[in-house]
């Protein structure tokens, strides 16, 4: 694991040559909301994203221009987190992901009311929208 920090693990991206580090569980096999490499390396320049790769398991794919998710600057936080069913937005660490009960992101655009951390399934911590609250 040479390279990579205490908390984080080693990961590859599809059709990128190198390994990365990523802190908290990393997106893989049927993880859908573990976390990929962020935009800090050269390789990377937008960093990458979890989803379905080529061998139909979750991995991480590289992000290929600007306009794909980043938070860097955002007041909200600095982590792109995927909210399931919702779409990806920004957080800060600690992340809700894997193991690790954490931060998930609030309410923004697109994103109607801000979304909590749960079980995903038996397990696995992930981001999801809190249903609506009833109307008097």
């Amino acid at each position: 694991m040479a390279g990579c920090g205490p908390d984080e693990t080693p990961v590859s991206v599809e059709g990128v040559a190198g390994i990365f580090c990523v802190a908290g569980t990393p997106c893989s096999g049927d993880e859908a909301t573990g976390a990929c490499p962020l935009p800090r390396y050269p390789a990377l320049p937008y960093g990458a994203g979890c989803g379905k790769v080529a061998t139909g398991a979750y991995g991480c794919k590289p992000y290929t221009d600007s306009s794909q998710k980043t938070c860097v600057g955002n007041p909200a936080g600095d982590i792109p987190v995927s909210v399931l069913g919702a779409g990806t937005y920004c957080t800060s660490d600690p992340v809700c992901a894997g193991d690790q009960f954490g931060n998930c992101p609030g309410a923004a655009s697109g994103l109607m009311q801000p979304a909590r951390c749960d079980y995903v399934r038996p397990g696995v911590y992930g981001c999801t929208v809190e249903p609506p609250t009833a109307q008097p």
